[in-house]
């Protein structure tokens, strides 16, 4: 039982040490995606100002 008990405390301790390296990539993945959205919402904005520019040009037209 003393060996099982040094197996899951090897294990654990293993797993405590990953911990670290495990949270910066997910860190950087969090990043990323933040940066993916503001990218998105800039994009999206630039087509909102497109489309009122067209609307007002049209409104003209007529």
């Amino acid at each position: 039982m003393r060996n099982q008990e040094r197996r899951v405390s090897r294990r654990l301790e293993a797993k405590m040490e990953e911990l670290p390296s495990e949270m910066d990539a997910l860190n950087e993945e969090q990043s990323r995606l933040r940066q993916g959205q503001r990218e998105m919402k800039q994009h999206f904005e630039k087509i909102k100002a497109e489309c009122a520019q067209l609307r007002q040009e049209t409104s003209l037209l007529l």
